[in-house]
This record gives structure tokens, sequence and C-alpha cells, in this order.
């Protein structure tokens, strides 16, 4: 428990992520369209398998920096939703802003 309780990433890290999408990764993602259960299935999965294709790590050890870090915040989410959606809100939510939309314009290719 201890474990999965200690595992995070940054904004920073994840921002990362939606940068790549579209471009370098899931180069058929949409910041429209794209849920969370796509973009863990077909960029997160497939970044986090071993090399020797023997299995896989968790997508937040497989990004962590060497210092790591306690997680501050534990966001929950729906599987369906829109992920530029879910990641507009974490950086809503870490800006005190109460509306994420603003801030998915930023979040990768549109449709």
């Amino acid at each position: 428990v201890e474990q999965l309780a200690g595992r995070s990433m940054s904004i920073k890290q994840l921002l990362e992520l939606c940068g790549s999408l579209g471009e370098d990764i899931m180069h058929h993602y949409h910041k429209d369209g794209s849920t969370t259960n796509d973009v863990v299935r077909q960029a997160v999965i497939p970044l986090s398998r071993l090399k020797d294709g023997s299995g896989g790590r968790c997508f937040a050890d497989v990004v962590r920096d060497e210092v790591g870090s306690t997680p501050q915040h534990m966001v929950t989410h729906a599987w369906s939703s829109t992920f530029s959606h879910l990641v507009a809100a974490i950086v809503a939510s870490r800006l005190d802003n109460a509306c994420y939309q603003k801030y998915v314009p930023c979040l990768g290719a549109p449709d």
C-alpha cells in the first residue's frame, strides 16, 4: 500500500506526455475526442512496456525523476471522459481556478 500511495508524477511530466500526444506518440490523438482510456491503452501502456517484452511498469515509475516526490494530491477520473479535460482540470486546480475549459486548447491537436 505504501508503494502505491507513493506513486506520483508532476504536472510538468503530465504536460510533457500531453505535448507528445499526436506528435511523437498516439499520432491519431485529438484533444476534443480522445478519452482517458484511449490515451492509457494507446500511449501510456506502450510507453510503460519493458524493452524485453516481459511485462511493464507503472507509468509514474517510468517518468519518475531521480529525486521523486511525495504526492500532494490524489486525482480520480472516469475512463470515458476526454483526456484533455482531465489534464485541463488538474492544471486549473493547481492554479486555483474553478474553470478548466480555457486550458483545453493548449493540450494537443484539435479534431
